[in-house]
């Protein structure tokens, strides 16, 4: 009777075994209610610890595949509990030996930290659906933020206790702690020759003021912050802030251009961490125009009429008073004798030189006076002919071109007189250069002499007209390419750089299969190279249903290149053809094992 007992056991077994197509395993727990009697000599292929009785009550602890029992504790090696595991009100199944690492991700909509299982976020996750870090996740919202500061990760192990505690493990979350931050020191600022510590987020204003010394027009001194620099010593304070260091000479700060910019700077936090001084850049406009200009007036002694004017440019190399004196300052005296033919600066009674002194003072306005006489009157020493002057046109340390120039009449004496350049800047042009017209070129004439015999230099720019492409690549699949440069045939210099032509890319071509029924490739139509990449499968269609005589078959077809691989399937099995959740299954399983349990142990009961 014991005999017909185990064999209708082993029966159901078999049956279970066959249908799931998977392997089971189940604890001692799980069998709890099971119990199969078997004699010593049917254990031949049962795995069990000695000594026992004729017969022994043993519960199931290996895979059903193995048919491995044992009689006694469970061994650690063989333990297959899980942990239930809560972090933050998330829930999930962890088996015994396996580790959990918890990480968090911070949502800024949120203003929260969300919970990562094995860098799987839990954000949108679904309980009883999704898994959470490859376990199955129980229980949990996916708007469940941790709220207040950033939490520690945490790593966890469930061990045997762990497993076996009805009500799970409760993990707790704990706050990073906050590092006080370190204190930033000063940015050190530099502008116009003095040094200043500036803390990070503070503003640093550079204006500037016009000063006088010794009531005489000076320059630009600089404020920082409404404070004036001038005069300032190292170790003082400067619009606020300490003061470093100052210039060796305070008067060698003071700005003798236009009025320069006002500047503004606030150092950030990283640049004070930095540790590198800034200096600030000191930029100065152009004076306005005619700012630094007064007029002479040409004034006849002999009738007291003006015969014409001439704007003077200061050559500002300091704000004050410039004194000139007309009869000695010789651009004066060169300007009358070419734009005035028989005149010259009145020299008084002879023997007895008017120096005609006047004095320009230049300050924040400009300059004053703005207009200044000058007495002129007739000369009586004779004019010479038109002569010519040897000129040689150089660009770029390159003689282009000779020819002799025409000349002006010129008044007798140590003189300079004008160049006439019309017909060279014509003849330059024609070769490819150009000839700054908007000067004036002279020559100097020695005494009686028509002229200085020696060659004129005179450098000349090239036009560029004649130009070419230089060093043009074109583009590839992987390769820039490059538009080339436009250089000048003529003298060689880049008149401007290419630009870069983007690679174009591989222009790829369909899939096709390698008939290896791994892989397939696609090939560039432009430059030839070919890739080879793996068979993307769809979740495959059963093109045959099985039956008792021949094997089912489910096909699976590639979305990139239409290859097709087939498989076969036996009738108690299901081959997978897609994300299909495997619950019912296990569900059915479960009930036919209560119903065979159900059935052995009323049979039991008829058989004693």
């Amino acid at each position: 009777m014991k005999t017909k007992f185990i064999r209708i056991a082993g029966l159901l077994l078999a049956v279970l075994i066959i249908f799931s197509g998977m392997p089971v395993s189940a604890s001692a727990e799980d069998l709890s209610d099971v119990q199969i009697e078997v004699p010593l000599e049917d254990l031949s292929d049962v795995q069990v610890e000695y000594p026992l009785e004729d017969s022994a009550v043993v519960p199931v602890t290996a895979p059903v595949d193995d048919v491995s029992v044992e009689a006694g504790a469970i061994s650690d090696d063989d333990y297959s509990g899980n942990c239930y595991v809560t972090v933050n009100s998330f829930s999930f199944i962890v088996p015994y030996g396996q580790t959990v690492s918890i990480t968090w991700e911070y949502d800024e909509a949120e203003d929260g930290w969300m919970l990562c299982v094995n860098g799987d976020s839990a954000k949108g996750k679904i309980p009883g659906f999704d898994k959470l870090g490859g376990f199955r996740y129980d229980n949990g919202s996916p708007y469940n933020y941790f709220k207040g500061g950033e939490p520690e990760p945490i790593t966890f192990s469930p061990s045997k206790e762990d497993c076996e505690n009805e009500d799970g493990v409760t993990l707790e979350v704990k706050i990073k702690e906050q590092s006080t931050p370190e204190p930033v020191p000063p940015c050190v600022v530099s502008v116009n020759g003095y040094t200043i510590e500036v803390p990070a987020g503070s503003a640093v204003n550079v204006t500037w003021e016009f000063i006088k010394k010794d009531d005489v027009p000076f320059g630009w001194a600089m404020l920082i912050n409404g404070d004036s620099a001038y005069g300032k010593q190292a170790n003082d304070t400067l619009g606020g802030f300490m003061l470093n260091s100052v210039p060796d000479i305070a008067d060698s700060a003071v700005i003798c251009t236009a009025v320069p910019e006002p500047l503004s700077f606030t150092p950030t936090e990283e640049q004070s961490k930095e540790g590198k001084p800034i200096t600030l850049e000191i930029i100065s406009n152009d004076f306005p125009e005619g700012f630094l200009n007064y007029t002479l007036h040409f004034i006849t002694k002999e009738t007291g009429a003006e015969l014409g004017s001439r704007v003077m440019e200061v050559k500002l190399s300091g704000y004050g008073s410039m004194t000139e004196h007309g009869a000695s300052y010789r651009d004066i005296t060169n300007y009358v004798s070419r734009e005035f033919p028989g005149y010259r600066v009145s020299q008084g009674n002879i023997g007895s030189v008017d120096m005609q002194e006047y004095t320009v003072i230049v300050d924040e306005n400009g300059c004053s006076p703005k207009d200044v006489n000058i007495i002129v009157e007739v000369n009586h020493n004779t004019l010479t002919p038109m002569h010519t002057q040897p000129v040689e046109f150089v660009c770029n340390g390159k003689t282009v071109y000779k020819t002799d120039v025409p000349c002006d009449n010129r008044v007798l004496g140590n003189d300079s007189i004008k160049m006439d350049m019309s017909k060279a800047a014509k003849d330059l042009e024609n070769l490819g250069f150009i000839l700054d017209t908007s000067k004036e070129y002279t020559v100097v004439c020695n005494g009686y002499y028509p002229h200085d015999p020696a060659v004129s230099i005179i450098e000349v720019m090239c036009s560029h007209k004649n130009t070419e492409l230089n060093n043009v690549k074109e583009p590839s699949c992987t390769e820039d390419g490059y538009t080339g440069d436009t250089v000048c045939s003529v003298c060689g210099q880049v008149i401007s750089k290419g630009d870069a032509i983007p690679a174009l890319g591989h222009k790829w071509s369909g899939f096709k299969d390698n008939c290896d029924s791994k892989t397939h490739c696609h090939c560039c139509e432009r430059c030839g190279v070919c890739e080879n990449a793996e068979h993307i499968w769809n979740s495959g269609v059963i093109t045959r249903q099985p039956s008792d005589k021949e094997k089912g078959e489910i096909t699976y077809t590639c979305t990139e290149c239409g290859c097709i691989r087939k498989e076969s399937f036996d009738k108690n099995s299901k081959p997978k053809t897609g994300d299909e959740s495997q619950l019912s299954l296990w569900l059915g399983l479960l009930a036919v094992s209560g119903t065979a349990a159900a059935v052995l142990v009323s049979r039991k009961w008829k058989i004693d």
